[in-house]
């Protein structure tokens, strides 16, 4: 009888185990974006090229397309959720540099990813 209830502690704990494991591996991480600096820092530097509206209205197009498609990409990419940086309180890593750094290029290629 012992012996039994030995191995069957054994798997129940094995079972847990294993389950805790799976539910940590399959659990997405979050991070953090700061999308109002980022945005404010593209109105800056649009503010100080001195573009006629058509081409302000042509360049934020732009600008929301590629931001959107960097996004969904890293994401999609890193199997993460995304959250603005105000709903973060602490203890999330901040993706917001690599993420401007691939609208930039993006933006310098001309290209959306879409």
């Amino acid at each position: 009888m012992v012996p039994v209830a030995c191995v069957t502690a054994f798997i129940l704990v094995m079972n847990a185990g294993i389950s805790m494991l799976l539910a940590q591996w399959q659990r997405p991480e979050t991070v953090s974006f700061d999308m109002t600096g980022t945005v404010n820092n593209f109105m800056a530097q649009v503010a100080g090229r001195h573009l006629s509206d058509g081409e302000v209205k042509a360049t934020t197009a732009r600008f929301n397309i590629v931001l959107n498609a960097a996004l969904t990409d890293w994401q999609r990419h890193h199997g993460a959720i995304i959250l603005v940086a105000p709903a973060v309180v602490s203890g999330a890593r901040d993706i917001t540099a690599d993420v401007q750094a691939e609208v930039a290029n993006r933006m310098a290629e001309g290209d959306s990813h879409e």
